[in-house]
């Protein structure tokens, strides 16, 4: 019985490589390396197709062959995300680019410390992005200082209108956390996050600042790592009720200014085409 199914399994595999071999003639004209390389991989030259044998027997007995490369790799884009899924790192899960602040108004639903941006980042549309400021909020006289603290956060709440006006084009500036969840802030609706660091109570916060010379819309790198070779997730959430995200059990516990007030991740730095991102804040949270 055993050298019966030993026997038959033999005929099966001679069969399949017949297939394969006279399949490879067929489609020769169109994928001639791949044809190449099962002909070397029988050992058995090709032939013109009408010397073919019908009875399946153009593989001598004995020929010995050898298991090539992957000829043919599935391109469809669910096999192709899911490749890329399983090999970036969990830092290229998210998104964060330059973007730059175009407009600051006062919430029209909330309190006073409430704000709603409109930031560019090399998209069609600005996006808006709600954000509560209650150290800005309390020490503004108005909501051109506002727009003046979220432009140049080196002055803090220290308002030079001078210096805010010839300042403010060149320093407005922002990092924008782009696939955050949309979300709606009292009837608003807040498409991603402005990046900032903070003090411990969240008493002082200074947004980060891309240098001079980034540009708008392009995607921050770490630690010397390409993030735009794979995809960020579409939708990131930060919270969930069920269990921790990956942004609260990955991300987030390591994402804070070092001593040198660089954004950073793990010890690794947040990079533009222009040089490191920072903020005027050592070992600060960000958020």
């Amino acid at each position: 019985m055993f050298e019966y199914i030993k026997e038959k399994q033999a005929e099966s595999i001679r069969t399949l490589l017949e297939c394969i071999y006279v399949l490879a003639h067929f489609m020769e004209p169109f994928t001639p390396r791949a044809s190449a390389q099962v002909f070397t991989d029988l050992g058995t030259s090709k032939t013109i197709i009408p010397k073919l044998k019908e009875n399946f027997e153009n593989l001598k007995p004995g020929t010995k062959i050898q298991v090539g490369p992957v000829l043919f790799k599935q391109h469809t884009s669910r096999f192709e995300k899911k490749q890329q899924t399983t090999d970036r790192p969990v830092i290229a899960r998210v998104d964060f680019r330059v973007g730059k602040v175009l407009s600051v108004e006062r919430h029209p639903n909330a309190k006073e410390t409430s704000y709603v941006e409109k930031i560019d980042i090399g998209e069609p549309q600005p996006r808006q992005v709600c954000l509560r400021l209650r150290e800005i909020g309390s020490k503004a006289k108005n909501i051109s200082q506002v727009v003046c603290t979220l432009s140049i956060p080196e002055i803090g709440c220290q308002w030079i209108s001078k210096v805010c006006k010839r300042r403010r084009a060149e320093r407005s500036a922002c990092c924008h956390f782009c696939e955050l969840e949309v979300a709606k802030f009292q009837q608003i609706e807040s498409q991603g996050m402005l990046l900032a660091a903070s003090n411990t109570d969240r008493t002082v916060v200074k947004p980060l600042v891309p240098p001079p010379g980034s540009k708008v819309g392009e995607r921050l790198n770490w630690s010397n790592q390409n993030l735009s070779q794979w995809e960020p997730d579409e939708n990131v959430k930060i919270k969930s009720n069920k269990q921790d995200t990956f942004w609260e059990k990955e991300i987030f516990p390591t994402l804070k200014t070092n001593e040198n007030g660089e954004m950073s991740w793990n010890d690794g730095t947040f990079t533009t085409s222009a040089g490191i991102v920072t903020a005027p804040l050592k070992h600060a949270k960000i958020s």
